[in-house]
């Protein structure tokens, strides 16, 4: 990739911050409450991403009514309990601290609730670095409807945008958004599967991306 970016956007989940024990202890609740049944750790991975609308009525085999009801308990205990057990991974913020001095517009572009994601990156002291933080609300957004609205924040053409995710909707979205995407290994997705079609380039550490810039 040889290509000149004026802006990088980030996933949060798997690809900036590693969430995955809270949100899973907050899925066995939320089933363990609405009596269903418990969820392998391999199902709840898929969980990390997507909208949680979309999960628990794919995952739980339930109707869209339960399932809002189910999102509502998760976001409950969520808030409560599990919203900081969660870790940043390795050289994350060198990465950022690197981009930054470099001159790049940075931002967040993620399905996660937008209140939830900005408490998360402010408790691990990452809020500083970024020009952006882009959620989901009420309206149930799209993750490419994300991206586009971080870039209009910013004030960024898609063309100069580049986005960086941990799984294959990740790519679709930016593909959608009409922005350039570089996928992560250690996350929640894009290790794990390798049948798609979708061509583009992977790091294995977060500082590698520096050599694709």
């Amino acid at each position: 990739m040889k290509k000149s970016f004026t802006t990088i956007l980030f996933d949060l989940d798997g690809t900036l911050i590693d969430t995955s024990v809270g949100i899973k202890e907050c899925i066995k609740k939320t089933l363990a409450e609405l009596q269903l049944p418990q969820l392998s750790s391999k199902e709840m991975d898929s969980f990390i991403g997507p909208p949680l609308q979309t999960s628990f009525e794919t995952c739980c085999n339930i109707r869209e009514e339960q399932a809002r009801h189910a999102v509502d308990i998760f976001r409950s205990h969520y808030a409560q309990h599990e919203i900081f057990n969660a870790s940043v991974y390795d050289q994350i913020t060198e990465l950022l601290e690197l981009l930054k001095r470099q001159g790049y517009i940075l931002g967040v572009a993620t399905n996660k609730k937008d209140d939830f994601a900005f408490s998360i990156i402010q408790h691990f002291d990452l809020l500083w670095y970024f020009d952006c933080v882009c959620g989901s609300n009420a309206e149930q957004k799209s993750k490419s409807h994300i991206i586009t609205q971080c870039c209009n924040v910013l004030k960024q053409n898609t063309n100069d945008v580049l986005y960086i995710g941990d799984t294959y909707a990740d790519a679709n979205a930016a593909i959608a958004a009409g922005v350039s995407f570089v996928g992560v290994s250690w996350g929640f997705g894009i290790s794990a599967d390798n049948n798609t079609t979708i061509d583009f380039n992977i790091i294995n550490r977060p500082l590698e991306l520096n050599n694709l810039l």
